[in-house]
């Protein structure tokens, strides 16, 4: 059961990590910040996309695992 409840939780981590992602772009579109506080967002920005990314690779890793699993029970 601990495994469906980890397997829940990424989604939601994805997209509130998407969702502070865009709230750092708009941040950045208003252009009205000193430069230590862009460089601040522009540090959690590029930290927060490269979570997302490593949730996507997982992601991916466990889709290609699953396919290769039918794939397999099929031959």
């Amino acid at each position: 059961m601990g495994k469906i409840m980890d397997s829940n939780k990424k989604p939601d981590e994805f997209k509130c990590k998407i969702s502070e992602v865009e709230k750092i772009v708009a941040a950045f579109e208003k252009n009205n910040m000193p430069l230590n506080e862009s460089l601040r967002l522009f540090e959690t920005g590029i930290s927060l996309i490269r979570n997302c990314q490593q949730l996507l690779d997982e992601a991916e890793q466990k889709i290609t695992i699953i396919s290769d699993q039918k794939t397999n029970q099929h031959e």
